[in-house]
């Protein structure tokens, strides 16, 4: 969970105009989430209001997993365990964005908002949608919208061909994009990661012994840093799931 978390919080700091708010409202989004309804305040009940109406937290990983339990796939055994912390996990940063995205358009108004949005994240579609769409939608493509696709889709490509095809498809469509508006961020954010792991894992000679134990297949497909020593002298790593995960090619 910690590695996805990471992740999918690293795709969505890509993209966001000011990530440093969403990292500070994730303590706000996982109060909203974990309190009792019936505690909620006036503001707050008005702010998860606004998030089921746009279906911000079901646009999650977790419908991916639905289709797959019911598909009769060989990879259903293992979502069992995925379930319920792919779905808080996903919800959390669903949620703080959502959060973000409603607190523009209520202090700015409908009309100056959906205009800064639209600044914001050029890269999602706003023809044709009202501010109050537009809003709803950037709260869940940002982060791969799972509940948008055909029929055919949810049964062809989910319940068989590639369990999990939505992530590489709509996660390498969702970078593709905002590389077009924005391709220097989107260089130097995916470089600073793999850069900074080299940086890391070389920093001294003890750690690059360790690094020496690291296994080729570890190695050669993963983002790891070198963390320290375990008890019996192996390295002990924390591999990084980063946006890069989700390119095809």
């Amino acid at each position: 969970m910690r590695d996805n978390f990471f992740g999918d919080g690293f795709l969505l700091a890509l993209q966001h105009p000011h990530p440093a708010k969403i990292l500070g409202g994730l303590k706000g989004a996982v109060e909203l989430l974990a309190k009792d309804s019936t505690k909620y305040s006036v503001e707050e009940k008005a702010v998860k209001s606004w998030l089921v109406k746009h279906d911000i937290a079901g646009a999650v990983y977790i419908k991916e997993l639905a289709h797959i339990r019911t598909s009769g796939n060989p990879i259903r055994n293992i979502t069992e365990k995925l379930w319920a912390v792919s779905e808080f996990r996903e919800s959390v940063l669903r949620t703080a964005n959502g959060m973000y995205v409603y607190d523009v358009l209520k202090k700015e108004g409908m009309e100056k908002g959906f205009e800064r949005l639209k600044a914001e994240f050029p890269h999602i579609k706003s023809k044709g949608l009202t501010a109050d769409e537009f809003a709803g939608r950037v709260s869940r493509e940002v982060l791969i919208d799972y509940g948008r696709s055909s029929k055919t889709y949810d049964r062809i490509i989910r319940g068989f061909a590639i369990p999990f095809g939505k992530f590489y498809i709509e996660g390498s469509h969702l970078i593709y994009k905002y590389a077009q508006k924005h391709p220097i961020k989107v260089v130097l954010g995916l470089s600073a990661l793999p850069i900074l792991s080299q940086v890391l894992n070389n920093r001294d000679e003890e750690t690059k012994k360790l690094n020496m134990q690291v296994p080729d297949f570890i190695r050669e497909r993963s983002l790891y840093i070198v963390m320290g020593e375990t008890a019996d002298g192996k390295a002990r790593i924390w591999t990084i799931n980063t946006p890069q995960d989700a390119l095809i090619g």
